[in-house]
């Protein structure tokens, strides 16, 4: 926990390099020991970190192996918090359909958790790549629903990420490099608290 804690300061210093051999570190000791979830919480943290450094298809392999994990141990609002996160990564590279199928997914978990926050985030994002497909009616029974939450994001079309976990007080870092508002920086490896976006959804 303590060397995933390090690896948050680290990325918000700006030090990749540290911040990977920090959270690789981590990763071995909870795949040793056997802590599944915290497993989880690094690989969707190296994924973030993959993401800033522009290293799409590898953060596209971590933070499915993280869905993967979430969906095993049943943690459903980290798992949703991965996929719509997924979502940006595919809607970043061009792959819209798989983004939006991505969206829909977390949307379904967000409103079976009664996670609000992170479901008006995600529809804010669905709402502008349906824009993008042409799909302007459903677009906008999405954007309305996020406006209704006080979320509608970036209305030029800007995605928000959700944020990843984060050490207990910890505080979240600026937008990642190359994205818009709300982006997740790489977080604590631990049982600290994670926020789905701007909302206050518990995670842990």
């Amino acid at each position: 926990i303590a060397i995933g804690t390090l690896g948050v300061v680290a990325s918000d210093q700006g030090y990749d390099d540290e911040t990977e051999t920090m959270l690789q570190a981590a990763l071995a000791i909870h795949r040793e020991v056997g802590n599944r979830r915290a497993e989880a919480i690094v690989l969707s943290n190296l994924a973030s970190l993959r993401s800033e450094q522009g290293r799409i298809g590898e953060a596209l392999v971590l933070a499915k192996q993280a869905i993967a994990l979430h969906r095993e141990i049943g943690n459903r609002l980290h798992e949703a918090m991965v996929l719509a996160n997924t979502g940006i990564l595919e809607a970043d590279r061009g792959a819209l359909e798989e983004a939006r199928r991505l969206y829909e997914e977390a949307i379904a978990i967000q409103r079976e958790v009664g996670s609000r926050a992170s479901e008006g985030n995600t529809r804010g994002n669905l709402g502008n790549l349906l824009r993008q497909l042409d799909r302007a009616e459903e677009a906008q029974v999405h954007l309305e629903a996020a406006d209704a939450g006080g979320l509608a994001g970036d209305r030029l079309g800007a995605p928000r990420r959700a944020r990843a976990a984060r050490p207990a007080g910890g505080r979240h870092g600026a937008a990642a490099r190359g994205h818009a508002s709300g982006a997740q920086r790489p977080g604590g490896a631990g049982d600290g608290v994670a926020r789905a976006a701007a909302g206050d959804d518990r995670l842990d």
